[in-house]
């Protein structure tokens, strides 16, 4: 069955036959986005209903809070600034001119992600979870 999934600043048609079409097709974007290979993708259909998309990343600051995301970590899921895109339903942001890492609180960001993905109209979701590690952001998926 296939779903459409609001991922790094499109949304994408995923199914267990392309779902490697697509990871590599997110990579290229996230490349462009970030610089060459400092985030990588990894793309998992846990069963026909549940997508994984894990994003490792290289950077050795500190982007971990407790129930909190980091705005970059934010940033490389929705995609935004990738060739102009804003997302529909944007995320909190800090004042103009901040400089440091800034995080907001993970529900308020997938309020936002499930609302800019019904304006982007991706498939609606039954449920949507974040896992934050210090080495990776692991965005799940079920519909």
């Amino acid at each position: 069955m296939s779903k459409k999934v609001f991922l790094v600043g499109k949304v994408h048609e995923v199914e267990p036959a392309t779902i490697m079409i697509v990871q590599f097709g997110i990579q290229c974007d996230l490349d462009r986005l970030t610089g060459e290979h400092k985030v990588e993708l990894a793309a998992n259909m846990v069963s026909e209903d549940e997508i994984e998309f894990t994003f490792s990343r290289s950077s050795l600051q500190k982007l971990v809070e407790p129930d909190m995301i980091n705005t970059a970590d934010a940033d490389i899921i929705t995609g935004e600034g990738l060739d102009d895109f804003r997302m529909p339903e944007p995320i909190p942001r800090a004042p103009f001119g901040t400089c440091f890492n800034c995080f907001i609180d993970q529900q308020e960001f997938l309020d936002c992600y499930k609302k800019s993905a019904r304006a982007l109209k991706a498939s609606r979701m039954k449920d949507i979870k974040l896992e934050i590690t210090p080495e990776f952001a692991k965005l799940k998926l079920a519909y």
